[in-house]
This record gives structure tokens, sequence and C-alpha cells, in this order.
């Protein structure tokens, strides 16, 4: 089973050197993993489906039984971390 530790180093690292960040990281019963990921202006599901791709490739065999879900926080949710 994979864990969140697992999905926030990969997260984290294909986020260095770009203004996005990571907001939170859940796995779910089922095997559903979601991530949250921010920028201080935008975050285009373009962007948000390439790290999908980036990570789940980086995860390799231990993501495939998992059912990825990469998001942007909604505008009437509560702030997770203090760069929201």
């Amino acid at each position: 089973m994979i864990s969140v530790e697992q999905v926030r180093s990969s997260v984290e690292q294909h986020l260095q050197g770009t203004t996005h960040f990571l907001v939170a990281v859940e796995v779910r019963p089922g095997s559903k993993v979601v991530v949250e990921v921010d920028n201080d202006r935008a975050i285009t599901l373009q962007e948000l489906a390439d790290l999908n791709k980036a990570v789940r490739e980086e995860l390799g065999e231990v993501a495939d039984d998992c059912e990825f879900q990469f998001s942007s926080p909604g505008v009437g949710r509560p702030f997770k971390v203090s760069r929201q």
C-alpha cells in the first residue's frame, strides 16, 4: 500500500523550481490518493495532469493499484497552509 510520505516526497520533488506548492496529501480507503496543489496565482488543469503523470511514473508499480486525484483547493474550502 502506498503511503502519504511516498506521495508527498514525489510531489514536492516535482514542484521544486515552480511557483506551485503542496497543500495536502491524503490516502483514503480503497487506495484513493487525493493530492491538493496550489499556486500564488492559479494552476491549470494541464499542469495538474502533468504532475499526476510524473508522480505516477516516479512511484512505479506501487501506484498501479491506486486512483489518483490531483486538484487545487476550491474557493469555499478552509486554508490548510499559510501560503494559501
